[in-house]
């Protein structure tokens, strides 16, 4: 690049239209910032640009080499955002690694559902200096991320490749990691069972009787002890990926804010929780359609929590939702068992959170159940602030509810945003 550039976009906006970037030397030793989007494709026996501090690689078709040696020659970089998912027949590509010592922020957006193959890779990000990671993407089989020790901030956002309905009522949990399994057509029968719960939910009756049926067909498959090597879906209800390292290399932040899928990952895909020591601001989102299963030990992994915000207060009730929520799972048709509870002690009881903030806040029961059970074991709120949905026409009755209920902290103040 003969021109003193300081920043450059080369765009390839058309499908299978491949541009190739062929060069000996690919440098500048003025460019500060560089985005390449589309399908580009990079050939460079040499790459150096000193002075760049941010970059931007959208869907290109880097192979490895050429990928490694592009960051590698950024020795100043400090912004990186990648985003692979824009054109469905391509698969994961530089998000799935990043090495490089100068980088201090990390965006990764990777959007490929239909790549079912790409759980098996190892996700790989050595970046000692990073102070803020966005990472989005479904979750893979293994994450190395070894020196994240400078790490601020972390916003997650990862998905599982199926649904998790099927195990809103399980007592116990059997995930098995099988590498002969056929987890593509697992996948394509968990589509299939997501579009059939989608159409159940119109019709709650119509819901429970599948329910019960699709109970019934996996007793009667548990049954089967004919064949060792039955590899049914429902029966050995296959969840794959781990993100346990992934979670563990993060623990030193100050704050995190978690996506709905996130809090079903972290359920059904972390090995073991780490302490959060330094984590004093926690902010997640929340659906109708995922659970709150992990957050008893999730809060309970966050001794010095200062600051807990919640979009939404609606989520998908199941019984393992603990002590976090007073909600009650409407189970499937089983037979009664008299059990004996041992009741622990509340998660929110210990729970050392001075400001709650809670936004789109809609006023259903469900929701002031919930806003009840907070205010009445956060013994240490000063300030909670409430904010409602836009399109609330209700919102001085809605005001009122919450005004009305019985706070644990005396020194709780509430406030509408």
């Amino acid at each position: 690049m003969e021109h003193p550039l300081l920043e450059l976009h080369l765009d390839s906006p058309t499908h299978f239209s491949f541009v190739t970037i062929e060069t000996k030397l690919f440098t500048s030793n003025t460019l500060v910032k560089l985005t390449l989007s589309g399908e580009y494709d990079l050939e460079a026996e040499s790459v150096f640009f000193p002075s760049l501090k941010s970059l931007s690689l959208l869907s290109v078709l880097f192979d490895h080499c050429n990928y490694a040696r592009l960051i590698y020659g950024c020795p100043v970089l400090e912004d990186l955002y990648i985003r692979d998912g824009d054109f469905s027949h391509l698969t994961a590509g530089c998000g799935t690694e990043v090495r490089s010592a100068s980088i201090k922020r990390l965006v990764i957006v990777t959007n490929l559902p239909d790549d079912i193959d790409a759980h098996h890779r190892i996700v790989f990000f050595e970046t000692p200096s990073l102070v803020y990671l966005d990472y989005s993407s479904y979750v893979f089989t293994q994450y190395e991320v070894p020196g994240l020790d400078s790490l601020v901030e972390a916003r997650l956002n990862l998905r599982l490749w199926m649904s998790t309905k099927r195990y809103d009522y399980d007592s116990e949990y059997d995930f098995v990691y099988d590498y002969d399994f056929d987890y593509a057509n697992a996948y394509a029968n968990a589509h299939a069972d997501a579009d059939a719960d989608a159409d159940a939910d119109a019709d709650a009756d119509a819901d429970a009787d599948a329910d019960a049926d699709a109970e019934a067909d996996a007793d009667a498959d548990a049954d089967d002890d004919d064949d060792d090597h039955d590899y049914d879906y429902e029966v050995h209800r296959t969840i794959f990926g781990d993100v346990t390292e992934l979670v563990a290399g993060i623990r030193n932040i100050s704050t995190l804010h978690l996506s709905a899928d996130s809090l079903e990952a972290f359920h059904f895909c972390c090995e073991s929780m780490p302490v959060f020591n330094n984590l004093i601001n926690l902010s997640f989102e929340s659906n109708k359609k995922k659970g709150w299963q992990v957050m008893p030990l999730l809060l309970k992994s966050c001794p010095n929590l200062h600051a807990l915000a919640i979009k939404g207060l609606v989520h998908r009730v199941s019984k393992k939702c603990g002590d976090a929520c007073p909600c009650i799972p409407k189970y499937p048709l089983q037979k009664k068992k008299r059990t004996i509870v041992k009741k622990d002690e509340c998660c929110l009881s210990t729970c050392q959170v001075k400001v709650l903030e809670i936004s789109e806040y809609g006023g259903s029961v469900q929701e002031l159940r919930l806003m009840r059970h907070f205010l009445g074991k956060l013994g240490c709120l000063k300030t909670v602030k409430v904010g409602l949905e836009a399109d609330n026409n209700n919102s001085q009755f809605v005001r009122s509810n919450v005004m009305a209920l019985p706070k644990l902290s005396s020194k709780c103040n509430i406030q509408f945003i």
